[in-house]
């Protein structure tokens, strides 16, 4: 049985790249129970967040977002914007209302 910290391991010696369920079974030689046991696991962290699709079946680990340290300011419709700290308010970022059509919740 691949445990979830040889899973990430692995991930983190390929930073960045998309691996396929292929290539882990093909990095663990699993035999055809531990590999749809792996592909369970898999879909596991993707619900989590830990993992995230790629193009054409693959995963990928996404790389940590640095934190933002800033003011946030909210509109009564839902926009929110963020004007990241020490800048002089040109950096500003927004986000779309949660109810904006293609908008996933």
């Amino acid at each position: 049985m691949v445990t979830t910290q040889q899973i990430l391991d692995l991930f983190a010696r390929h930073p960045g790249k998309a691996l396929s369920l292929r290539d882990l079974q093909a990095v663990f030689a699993l035999d055809a129970g531990e590999r749809k046991a792996l592909g369970r696991q898999l879909k596991q962290l993707e619900r989590d967040g830990v993992l995230s699709p790629a193009k054409e079946g693959s995963i990928l680990r996404p790389a940590a977002a640095a934190p933002l340290a800033g003011t946030i300011a909210l509109h009564r419709d839902g926009f929110a914007f963020v004007t990241p700290d020490g800048t002089d308010g040109s950096a500003t970022c927004s986000s779309p209302p949660p109810c904006a059509p293609g908008h996933a919740r």
